[in-house]
């Protein structure tokens, strides 16, 4: 009977871990604006269409297409494409061929990424001095990250250099999201110091 009651416990205590966690993204979700929308993943790859995802939350919450998709680490994953009446289909910009205007910091260089279905492909003009851990940021929402540079391939007769980019978070492990409008995105944001405005 004590052995049931301390596995029972060990169960609470997860609960309440994960609850303490769900929160936490929720209070750091919040603080970006007021008007963010909170919804829970439901459905990811491979259960989902590749390079979606599927979230608790649709027309009925005010979702509509196109709104911004991005994690409580202030990573932009990508904009709603479907909406049903109580669930939504996110696109996320790392579907193949999917391209998405970026800011490669600290270079200032607008480039676009090119989704391959886990992370980008981008060429860069052979001037631009990229390097591995450079971090490129929304064009159109500044301060959002949508990707960190993992390699850059160049042969000094290539007038560009092929650079490979990756999500600097686990997808598997996203819970919650945050939901905005365009129209709502305020015009600075709660940013690190690799802020490129």
């Amino acid at each position: 009977e004590l052995q049931k009651k301390i596995a029972q416990l060990e169960v609470d205590v997860l609960r309440t871990q994960y609850l303490e966690s769900v929160l936490s993204e929720y209070k750091k979700i919040e603080e970006y604006n007021s008007k963010t929308l909170l919804a829970e993943v439901t459905t990811r790859a491979p259960h989902s269409s590749a390079g979606t995802l599927v979230i608790d939350a649709g027309a009925q919450d005010g979702v509509i297409t196109g709104d911004h998709v991005f994690t409580a680490e202030n990573l932009l994953l990508g904009t709603i494409a479907r909406v049903y009446d109580h669930s939504s289909q996110v696109n996320l910009y790392t579907k193949a061929g999917q391209e998405t205007p970026a800011v490669l910091y600290p270079h200032s260089e607008s480039f676009s990424l090119i989704g391959n279905g886990k992370g980008y492909r981008a060429e860069l003009n052979r001037n631009v001095e990229v390097k591995e851990g450079d971090v490129a940021y929304s064009q159109y929402e500044p301060g959002r990250i949508i990707a960190v540079v993992q390699k850059v391939i160049f042969d000094p007769r290539d007038p560009f250099k092929h650079v490979f980019l990756s999500v600097p978070l686990d997808m598997n492990t996203i819970q919650t999201v945050g939901i905005i409008s365009p129209s709502e995105l305020p015009l600075s944001l709660p940013i690190t110091e690799t802020n490129t405005d």
